[in-house]
């Protein structure tokens, strides 16, 4: 299982869109869920991004995209 950290980059090692960036963020306050975004770069140019509902979910999406995740100290 892949660790999920909130508001910090991460970089994808291995999985899915392997090399791409993810932040995740907790939008529960205003959308009732959590974002995941990706990106190929720290810029964020032509990326996406993945609304959940819960963190099971966020656990799940994780596993189903096989992530390996490198979490940097990097915020923007």
């Amino acid at each position: 299982m892949v660790e999920v950290q909130f508001g910090i980059f991460g970089k994808i090692i291995t999985g899915h869109n392997e090399g791409w960036y993810v932040k995740l963020e907790d939008n529960t306050d205003q959308s009732g869920g959590f974002y995941i975004y990706e990106m190929p770069n720290l810029e964020g140019d032509n990326g996406f991004d993945t609304w959940l509902e819960s963190k099971e979910d966020i656990k799940s999406y994780f596993d189903e995209c096989n992530w390996k995740i490198e979490w940097l100290i990097i915020e923007k």
